[in-house]
């Protein structure tokens, strides 16, 4: 493969990233934003038939969060409490009907199809784990695999999440990753910062000046040095 090529390869898994990135930041501000709409409707008080036609709506609406991963379990969580109320709501009594019978239902079976939030084991102070690896574990562990390589791009996912929410450009989030690497010796941060500064640069931004700071973290990281 020649440079131009490995150039041009690089590019394109950045931008597949950068998407990927976006679609997530997009999914969680709409399930944000249906879940505050949801928990709208539960706190206005309304006249029950009202709100189970509102609470109808809305369960039709986002029907797709019972069939994919758009909702994750802490989120689950929030929906089902908010969802715990509402038919508490229309349990009381003089409150009950056919529609509201149905709505209830429906809340039901929601609750007992979003995803549970699992807890780690709280293990007794002082016990001792021993994990033993089999041969596969050589290859998990190799950063030149392909595995491997995967779940270091979904970190960086994760990482551009929090480092983008609240931001209206690259260049602002690209900032804070800079500072990140700088101060706190953050390897992620600065890997990510790398892909920026390229992806900019291959759309006509000026980017020397971000990649004299990502030099100069780089240096930092690779001496241990602290910097406060």
């Amino acid at each position: 493969m020649t440079k131009t090529e490995s150039l041009q390869a690089l590019e394109n898994l950045l931008e597949s990233f950068l998407a990927r990135a976006v679609a997530l930041k997009e999914n969680r501000l709409s399930v944000l934003s249906g879940l505050n709409r949801l928990d709208d409707i539960a706190r206005r008080g309304q006249e029950f038939t009202v709100l189970a036609d509102e609470v109808g709506d809305w369960l039709a609406e986002h029907v797709n969060w019972l069939n994919g991963p758009a909702i994750g379990a802490a989120d689950a969580n929030r929906l089902k409490e908010i969802l715990g109320n509402i038919s508490e709501e229309l349990e009381l009594p003089g409150r009950e009907s056919k529609e509201t019978q149905k709505i209830r239902f429906e809340i039901e079976r929601w609750q007992t199809k979003l995803p549970v939030e699992t807890k780690e084991p709280a293990w007794p102070a002082g016990q001792k784990i021993v994990l033993r690896r089999g041969a596969e574990a050589m290859e998990e562990n190799d950063t030149g695999s392909v595995t491997v390589f995967m779940e270091k791009l979904k970190s960086f996912i994760g990482l551009w999440e929090g480092v983008s929410a609240g931001r209206k450009h690259v260049l602002s989030a690209l900032d804070d990753l800079l500072k990140s690497a700088y101060l706190q010796h953050n390897q992620d941060a600065l890997l990510l910062s790398g892909f920026i500064i390229y992806y900019l640069r291959q759309n006509g931004y000026l980017v020397e000046p971000y990649v004299k700071r990502l030099k100069a973290a780089e240096s930092l990281i690779k001496k241990g040095e602290k910097t406060t």
